[in-house]
């Protein structure tokens, strides 16, 4: 089943009526279960699949417009240090600096929130200009993820009591900023301490709301980036609700300690703007 054209669908349903796509979802989570048998819970899980590739791309072409100031940062920076004050022009290397600074604060301010991510005709995700159909914003992806869980929870209620169908957030799980955790997830993404294929979105939201970081940290061990990975744990813990809780099960997890996440040895820069998100 091609997932993204069945999101893209909803997304033009609702943008064109500017009315709930709930009943569509539902209508073809129940076409899906009739002709492919295909499970309720398969269904919604792979729509959700397809919103988080959508929210992680806008959140990577976020953080390539926050990180495409730090080259001619350090240039001038350099420049300064060797005791060059002015460029060819005669312009001043601080009065540069100065103003990359301030634009990069006002892109920062602006967040990821304010764009959009690039989709073709049948909703896949593309960053070639001339193939971009549709634009899809940040805030909209939010709504339409919200309209599917809604037709889950409709349809799971429905569901006889010997079905197993997920209807929400576990009873023992932690509370999470939901923007920050994702933004996280990305960054260790955009940085190859997580590779998309091996840790999905939802492993990372699994792990986080449950402090269960084992597969995680084993997935990342065989990829040398065990270190960081653990410091990740430290570094999401201001986003948990009774993070001092949470922090201590998910070092234990790993079979650790709170103290000894904060005191991986991971690159500096990495860690610099790991914990720059607030």
């Amino acid at each position: 089943m091609n997932y993204f054209q069945i999101v893209l669908k909803g997304y033009l349903l609702y943008k064109n009526q500017q009315s709930s796509c709930l009943s569509y979802f539902k209508s073809e989570a129940q076409k899906a279960y009739r002709d492919s048998f295909v499970e309720y819970s398969d269904f919604f899980d792979s729509c959700t699949r397809v919103l988080s590739q959508y929210k992680n791309e806008i959140v990577r072409k976020h953080m390539n417009d926050i990180y495409e100031f730090e080259g001619p940062l350090r240039s001038y920076r350099q420049q300064i240090a060797k005791g060059n004050l002015r460029d060819k022009n005669n312009r001043l290397y601080q009065d540069e600096i100065d103003c990359l600074l301030k634009e990069q604060e006002e892109i920062k301010k602006r967040g990821y929130k304010s764009l959009t991510c690039g989709l073709k005709e049948d909703g896949e995700i593309t960053r070639n200009m001339f193939e971009i159909k549709h634009e899809l914003p940040y805030v909209l992806i939010e709504v339409i993820e919200k309209e599917i869980i809604k037709a889950s929870q409709s349809l799971s209620i429905k569901q006889s009591d010997n079905t197993n169908i997920k209807k929400g957030v576990d009873d023992n799980s932690f509370e999470y900023n939901k923007d920050k955790i994702n933004e996280i997830y990305n960054y260790c993404c955009d940085t190859n301490t997580f590779k998309e294929n091996e840790i999905t979105h939802l492993d990372f939201v699994e792990a986080v709301a449950k402090a269960d970081f084992k597969k995680i940290i084993d997935t990342c061990a065989e990829n040398n980036k065990k270190t960081s990975a653990l410091f990740t744990i430290h570094a999401l813990k201001k986003f948990i609700e009774k993070g001092d809780i949470w922090c201590k099960q998910a070092a234990n997890s790993v079979d650790t300690e709170p103290t000894r996440l904060s005191g991986m040895n991971v690159p500096i820069q990495w860690k610099k703007h790991l914990l720059a998100i607030k």
